[in-house]
């Protein structure tokens, strides 16, 4: 038996069923309801995560008012969050990160290292070209 013929034997072993397969598959496909609407997605309703009368973080020593359409926490590692709904573009999601780190929370054997990842991050290196980091990363 020489290599090609193990080669289609193989094949068709691997075929064959495939073939079977696939009237199957398509009949489940033309019995499927050509105008059934996909079904609303079940969004909870925003509650409020500060206790009555609590200011939120964002607001903490500020005279700005409290605007109640965002919703803030604070996770138990010290993460802080703002959550709120906004319909355009619809179905997508967006996400902002803020870190409070930089220059100013160096201690003296740190010095540099901001500034290091500031054209890590958003400039250009040896090995990527102007505005390729942030798509590396």
């Amino acid at each position: 038996m020489t290599l090609l013929s193990r080669a289609a034997r193989a094949f068709a072993l691997v075929l064959a069923p495939l073939v079977m397969v696939q009237p199957l598959l398509a009949g489940q496909a033309a019995q499927a309801p050509q105008d059934a609407a996909p079904a609303a997605p079940q969004v909870p309703s925003p509650t409020a995560l500060q206790a009555d009368g609590e200011v939120p973080w964002l607001y903490r020593g500020s005279d700005v008012p409290v605007d109640d359409k965002w919703l803030f926490g604070e996770m138990d590692n010290g993460l802080r969050y703002a959550v709120r709904s906004n319909g355009v573009p619809p179905r997508q999601v967006s996400i902002r990160v803020r870190v409070d780190a930089g220059s100013l929370h160096e201690e003296d054997a740190e010095q540099g290292f901001a500034h290091l990842l500031e054209h890590l991050l958003f400039r250009e290196s040896k090995y990527l070209g102007k505005a390729e980091a942030i798509g590396a990363w």
